[in-house]
């Protein structure tokens, strides 16, 4: 009876023992997640996607395998994210936007194969060198710096450059101001360039038809080209994104013998 009683003595002091070990564990572990939270997430490698992806994207394009590793480096939280962007549709596109909204302003991007701008907490990656067709994927690769602590990926919208269309000069102005002019009938001009169409533009072009005797000379901030006598300028890589409103400056020089002449005949195109 007495060895029984030692038995089952001996079984709840056991089981008081491990009661008491399970409560130190998780006052343990709840000390330690808080004290994270507050230094920062740890480094490593992390799959889980708590992005969203933003409102108007392209419905054919997608993002697989996304991961990001975080470490620290002179004080600065540096983030390495990598990802797939996926054409699900049976289109092909020629290049894709993607505008990557983060919770707090970013510091500086490092980015391969693609090209970029950085406002404040919005990065926008453009693709101009892969054409994307039905079920192909591309890797996007960059890393990204920051002052601020755990600065998380909020959304990412994907949209790709449609198809060039002929707009009207009322929604795509296109204003020469003529900055000065010498010798021979040689003009400079400072034009500017205004987005009234409603929605951002991923590109430009505009169509100068110049008459006769009037050369083309040398231009600027665009890329420019004479086919017969109808002078093309396009978009470089920095000025082809207009959002609503907003404008750009180029320059360009002719020659003509027409005593101050200013261009008329102009087509703008945008995608």
């Amino acid at each position: 009876m007495r060895r029984r009683f030692r038995k089952k003595r001996n079984v709840f002091i056991i089981f008081l023992f491990y009661i008491v070990l399970l409560i130190i564990v998780g006052v343990s572990y709840s000390y330690l997640y808080t004290s994270l939270n507050i230094e920062g997430e740890i480094s490593g490698v992390d799959t889980n996607p708590d992005y969203t992806i933003a409102p108007g994207s392209k419905t054919d394009l997608d993002i697989s395998d996304f991961s990001k590793t975080r470490w620290y480096e002179s004080n600065l939280e540096r983030t390495q994210y990598q990802f797939n962007v996926v054409n699900k549709g049976n289109n092909t596109y020629d290049s894709f936007v993607l505008t990557i909204t983060f919770q707090y302003p970013l510091t500086n991007v490092d980015i391969w194969n693609y090209e970029y701008s950085l406002s404040n907490n919005i990065l926008v990656i453009t693709n101009n060198n892969y054409t994307l067709g039905p079920n192909d994927s591309e890797v996007i690769n960059f890393i990204v710096g920051s002052n601020y602590s755990n600065n998380r990926l909020l959304s990412i919208k994907l949209e790709v450059n449609e198809q060039p269309q002929e707009i009207d000069l009322d929604k795509f102005l296109v204003v020469f101001n003529k900055t000065s002019g010498w010798g021979n009938y040689i003009y400079q001009y400072n034009i500017i360039i205004t987005n009234k169409i409603g929605v951002r533009t991923n590109g430009w072009e505009i169509r100068v038809t110049l008459p006769s005797n009037t050369t083309y000379l040398t231009g600027w901030n665009a890329l420019y080209e004479m086919q017969g006598n109808v002078l093309i300028i396009k978009n470089t890589s920095y000025n082809g994104r207009l959002n609503n409103n907003e404008s750009a400056s180029i320059g360009l020089q002719l020659q003509t013998d027409i005593i101050n002449f200013i261009p008329t005949d102009i087509k703008p195109i945008v995608w």
